[in-house]
This record gives C-alpha cells, structure tokens and sequence, in this order.
C-alpha cells in the first residue's frame, strides 16, 4: 500500500539525503521509498513547482515555432 508523506517528512529525508553521501536509489532503499517517488522528490526540490511549468512552457514554445 502506497504511503503518503506529510511535506515536513519528505523536507527532512530530503535533507538528511544530501548530507548522507549516498545515491539516490541507496538512500531511497535504506528509507523505504520507491526510487521513482524519491527522484520526483529531488526533481521537484531542485526546480519546484514554477520551473517545471516554466520549462514545460518553453518546451511547447518551442515546438510551436517549428
């Protein structure tokens, strides 16, 4: 069963992730968090929420100009 975590948990793994030395797909497993959920995690940290609609943006710009 998929478990839900509170933004507080996801920050503190999050940061006890980048002091801990460890690959994503490590940390994610000694944790118990499916690998895909934890690079979304990291993903979404490292360009939040605005830099992916900004991207998606771009990308559908650029397409249009084609």
């Amino acid at each position: 069963m998929a478990r839900n975590y509170s933004e507080e948990e996801k920050q503190k793994l999050l940061d006890k992730y980048k002091v801990s030395g460890k690959s994503k797909t490590t940390y994610a497993r000694e944790n118990g968090i499916p690998e895909a959920t934890f690079r979304a995690w990291v993903k979404e940290e490292q360009y939040g929420m605005f830099g992916a609609i900004e991207i998606n943006q771009q990308i559908g710009r650029a397409s249009c100009r084609e």
